[in-house]
C-alpha cells in the first residue's frame, strides 16, 4: 500500500482534474550537481614576502648629449650613421677629411692644448687620454697615429670630451655643412640600455639607489634590474606637477638584445617582511562577513582556518598570513 501511495502522490503532481478537461502540470527538471572546480595543493612556507608597486618605465639609451663643433673653419666631410658605437680615441666625425676624436672627460674643451701650458682640468683630461704628460713628443706621436698634422698642439675642436663611450642617436647636420663654433653636429647617448621611470614624488622615499627591481619587458619576459640613480623632482613632461626621475640598470643586458626602445613595467619594492608564513594568493577563500580563510587538508580531512593577511607579493603570487597554521601544512589551491 505504501508503494502505491507514493505512486498516487506522484500522479497527483502531474495530472489534475479541472472541470471537464485536464490540466497538465510540468515539474521543473532538477539538474544533477556537476563536479566542483579541480583542486590542487600547496604548502605553507616560512619565507620573505616583498610587496611591490608596479610603475611604467621606458627602455632606451639614456643621457642624450648634443655634440657641437668647437672650431670655426672647415666643412663636415664624414658623419657616422645613427646607431654607431664610438669608443675612446675613435673617430666621432670629420672636418676637412680629418677626424675629430672622442676623449674621456667630464669637462668640455675650451682652448687649444699646448705643451707647457698651466695646469687645468682640460690638461689633466688630455694627459689621461694620451697616457703621458702633455708634451710635444706625446702629442705628435698621437697625431701621427691618427693621420693628423704633427703640430704638437691639440687644437680646439680636434677632440670632444665626454664621460663615456657613446652611441650615435641622430645626425644634426649633413655632410658638406660649413662648420662654425656651436654648430650642432650629432646627438649621442650612453651605450648601455637602461630604464627610465618618472616616479610620483610621494614615492621618492621608498626608492633608493642600489634597490633591486623586477622589469617586465614588452614581450612579457621578466628580468632583474637595479636602481642606479634617483634624481631630484623635475617638472612632468606632460601635465602639471613634478616627477622624480629614476634610472634602472638591467642586471643582464643581453635580455634586451635586439630591442632598442619600448614601454616596460617596473616592480619597485615598497615593503619587505622577513621570515613570515606565506601561502599562494589563490589559496585564500572569502569568509562570511569579510576576511579570508584557507582550506587545510591532512589525512583526508579538510578544515577551514581563518587567516589574517599581511603583505601581498604580486611578483611571486604569495601573501603573508597569520593564524592557526604551521610551516609544511597543506592548503587547497585551484588546480593548474
Amino acid at each position: 500500500m505504501a508503494e502505491r501511495r507514493t505512486v498516487g502522490y506522484a500522479a497527483a503532481a502531474v495530472l489534475v482534474v479541472a472541470g471537464t478537461g485536464w490540466l497538465v502540470l510540468h515539474r521543473p527538471a532538477v539538474a544533477a550537481p556537476g563536479p566542483g572546480p579541480a583542486l590542487g595543493t600547496a604548502t605553507v612556507v616560512r619565507t620573505n614576502v616583498i610587496a611591490h608597486e608596479v610603475v611604467t618605465g621606458s627602455l632606451g639609451y639614456l643621457d642624450p648629449v648634443t655634440v657641437v663643433a668647437g672650431t670655426g673653419t672647415g666643412v663636415l666631410t664624414w658623419l657616422p650613421a645613427p646607431g654607431r658605437l664610438v669608443g675612446f680615441d675613435q673617430r666621432l666625425y670629420e672636418v676637412d677629411g680629418r677626424p675629430v676624436l672622442l676623449w674621456q672627460g667630464d669637462r668640455p674643451a675650451w682652448r687649444d692644448l699646448v705643451p707647457g701650458m698651466p695646469a687645468g682640468a682640460d690638461v689633466t683630461q688630455a694627459e689621461h687620454n694620451l697616457g703621458a704628460p702633455l708634451t710635444g713628443t706625446a702629442v705628435r706621436r698621437w697625431q701621427a697615429a691618427h693621420g693628423l698634422p704633427r703640430t704638437g698642439v691639440i687644437a680646439l675642436g680636434q677632440v670632444v670630451f665626454l664621460p663615456g663611450p657613446v652611441r650615435v642617436s641622430a645626425v644634426s647636420a649633413p655632410r658638406g655643412t660649413p662648420v662654425h663654433p656651436g654648430l650642432a653636429v650629432l646627438t649621442v647617448t650612453s651605450t648601455a640600455k637602461a630604464v627610465s621611470v618618472s616616479l610620483d614624488p610621494s614615492r621618492q622615499t621608498t626608492v633608493h639607489s642600489g634597490d633591486s627591481v623586477d622589469v617586465v619587458l614588452p614581450d612579457g619576459r621578466r628580468t632583474g634590474g637595479r636602481v642606479t640613480a634617483v634624481g631630484a623632482p623635475v617638472p612632468a613632461a606632460s601635465g602639471p606637477g613634478l616627477v622624480v626621475p629614476v634610472t634602472v640598470g638591467l642586471t643582464d643586458p643581453s635580455t634586451v638584445d635586439g630591442l632598442d626602445a619600448g614601454t616596460v613595467q617596473v616592480a619597485i619594492v615598497t615593503a619587505e617582511h622577513d621570515g613570515v608564513l606565506a601561502v599562494p594568493v589563490d589559496a585564500l577563500l572569502a569568509a562570511p562577513g569579510g576576511g579570508y580563510r584557507v582550506a587545510v587538508t591532512s589525512g583526508g580531512q579538510r578544515r577551514l582556518v581563518t587567516v589574517h593577511c599581511g603583505l601581498f607579493d604580486d611578483s611571486d603570487g604569495i601573501v603573508e598570513v597569520s593564524g592557526d597554521l604551521s610551516p609544511g601544512a597543506t592548503v587547497e589551491v585551484p588546480a593548474p
